[in-house]
């Protein structure tokens, strides 16, 4: 449309422009002026006619462009509603178990005993899997004397295990 629209100026300006220039240049061709004349005149009315369906095709195009906003839109406030809903969901959870670990503080502030530890909510985390790749620690070994086993000290001081960098 924009091409169009585009093209449709080239020519009225270029037909402008000529009708002018011959209307300037020189008065006694009163004929070939008539004819640039209703050429433009034309041009004009041709012009008028592409650029009104030009919008009417612009009009058209608009209803569609409302019905996909409308369903962004529509869109949007689904996954908003969700939202809520989950957050609403945890905030009845939380609801139902801070009184109950209020509870329990005060026990234990008023009798200095440790109540029971609270059941966990009902999908617990998995371990970590590099902690559980790990092998059992012995207490016995240092970890300074495991650490240097296979690996040579290379930097230069004996004594230092790690040098001030200042």
């Amino acid at each position: 449309m924009a091409s169009d629209l585009n093209e449709l100026v080239d020519k009225l300006s270029s037909t402008f422009d000529k009708c002018l220039g011959n209307a300037l240049s020189d008065t006694s061709k009163e004929e070939k002026d008539k004819l640039d004349v209703t050429i433009l005149k034309q041009c004009f009315i041709d012009l008028q006619y592409q650029l009104k369906s030009i919008s009417l095709a612009s009009i058209q195009q608009k209803p569609l462009s409302v019905k996909e906003s409308i369903a962004a839109l529509e869109k949007d406030i689904a996954i908003k509603q969700q939202t809520i809903e989950k957050y609403n969901g945890k905030i009845e959870h939380w609801l139902t178990v801070l009184p109950e670990l209020e509870r329990q503080s005060r026990q234990v502030l008023n009798t200095n005993q440790l109540p029971p530890p609270p059941t966990p909510p009902t999908s617990s985390p998995a371990p970590p899997a590099a902690a559980a790749d790990l092998p059992p620690r012995d207490s016995a070994t240092p970890v300074e004397a495991t650490s240097h086993l296979n690996h040579e000290d290379d930097d230069d001081d004996d004594d230092m295990e790690f040098e001030d960098v200042s």
